[in-house]
């Protein structure tokens, strides 16, 4: 099971360097940042306290492909991407969190929590607005879901699949809501305009 939700949570993100590439999907730079820094963070955190190796797939593969998609997303905006004041307030609670993780990993797990879920607001915009595709949200809600399937152990070991799974199911139900919102607005232009 781990390594289905390994192959699809790759594919994910195949599929969406494509469309970032092509124009159809609009990613934030600075939510990829708080994101990849938080992964590397669980990543740590799951090495800490872990200790069959099942449970470190996800959270190493997650952190190897947001890394690389980081980078080439560097690379496709050429490297003129910034970080606004919110931006960085988040990556600063992220470092505050990975302090954490070497005092007491558990604690960390939950800090965590708040800027992951912080950081996934301008996507949500985005995807309301049509800049997100949900193929890819819908492949890594799939991948997220077989995650949880075979997460056990303590509550601290299930809080990060279940904030990500809500958080990537969340975007999805977004731009789909975007996809049929803007379907209904050209129907009514349609209408209005004959």
């Amino acid at each position: 099971m781990a390594i289905l939700c390994a192959l699809l949570f790759s594919f994910g993100f195949l599929i969406y360097a494509l469309q970032t590439r092509s124009g159809s999907s609009s990613p934030n730079f600075g939510s990829w940042i708080v994101w990849a820094s938080i992964s590397a963070a669980n990543a740590l955190i799951c090495f800490l306290v872990m200790a069959e190796w099942e449970g470190l797939v996800i959270p190493f593969l997650d952190t190897f492909c947001v890394l690389l998609f980081l980078g080439a997303l560097w690379r496709c905006k050429k490297g003129s991407c910034s970080l606004t004041a919110y931006d960085k307030k988040l990556l600063s609670m992220t470092v505050a969190g990975l302090l954490i993780a070497f005092y007491d990993p558990k604690l960390s797990t939950f800090f965590l929590q708040i800027p992951l879920v912080l950081a996934v607001w301008p996507t949500l915009k985005g995807a309301l607005e049509g800049e997100e595709n949900y193929l890819v949200w819908g492949i890594w809600s799939a991948a997220l879901t077989i995650n949880l399937a075979t997460t056990s152990g303590n509550f601290e070991n299930w809080i990060y699949p279940i904030t990500m799974f809500l958080l990537h199911f969340g975007v999805f139900s977004a731009t789909v809501f975007g996809v049929l919102r803007q379907k209904s607005f050209a129907r009514l232009s349609a209408i209005t305009e004959s």
